[in-house]
């Protein structure tokens, strides 16, 4: 059914802001502001996408920002556009050419 297709999926479109803690059981797509605590299977944070504060999430995707501390237990990868500063911690890390990381980083492995 067509219900079912963004079942358990968040998305934050651009000019949105919201603040608080998020427990997303699948998706969560960030076009706009996200300020509080995220957790979800997936993260994905589009190049207008602003996340401060905790992610933890399965994989991360970065083309926009997250700033503060940030679990990506299987693989993040931060896209050329993407900045990610605070405490990382890891499973596996890809970041492409002129993607920024600045901060404290951990791998679970």
């Amino acid at each position: 059914m067509a219900e079912d297709v963004n079942k358990g999926v968040l998305m934050i479109g651009s000019g949105v802001i919201i603040k608080g803690k998020f427990d997303v059981p699948s998706a969560a797509v960030i076009d706009g502001i996200v300020e509080g605590v995220l957790n979800a299977d997936v993260i994905n944070i589009t190049e207008n996408g602003i996340v401060t504060g905790t992610t933890s999430a399965s994989r991360v995707r970065v083309a926009g920002k997250i700033h503060q501390s940030t679990t990506a237990r299987t693989e993040l990868f931060i896209t050329k556009t993407g900045v990610v500063t605070g405490s990382v911690s890891y499973g596996e890390l890809e970041i492409e050419r002129g993607g920024v990381f600045e901060g404290n980083v951990t791998s679970t492995k």
